[in-house]
């Protein structure tokens, strides 16, 4: 999908967390809340921003739902840890 498809679908679902697909696994995704886009997860519920990167805007984006990030989060704090 395209940046503009996934903005619309977040838009439409009220809730939906989006990223790009070079993001898969890193625990990252943002957020459209109160009309601005937001990097979440964040000990804030999210930090108002995003990226500038041409080959990130240009590229591929996925939805994802909350549970898939947060798992991916969960589990590179697990890594780290064991290290």
């Amino acid at each position: 999908m395209r940046l503009h498809e996934v903005i619309n679908e977040a838009t439409l679902s009220g809730s939906a967390w989006f990223r790009p697909t070079s993001w898969h696994s890193t625990g990252m995704a943002y957020v459209i809340k109160d009309g601005n886009t937001h990097v979440v997860p964040s000990s804030g519920g999210g930090t108002l921003g995003m990226t500038s990167s041409p080959e990130l805007l240009s590229g591929d984006w996925e939805v994802v739902s909350p549970d898939v990030v947060l798992n991916e989060r969960a589990g590179l704090f697990q890594t780290s840890r064991s290290v």
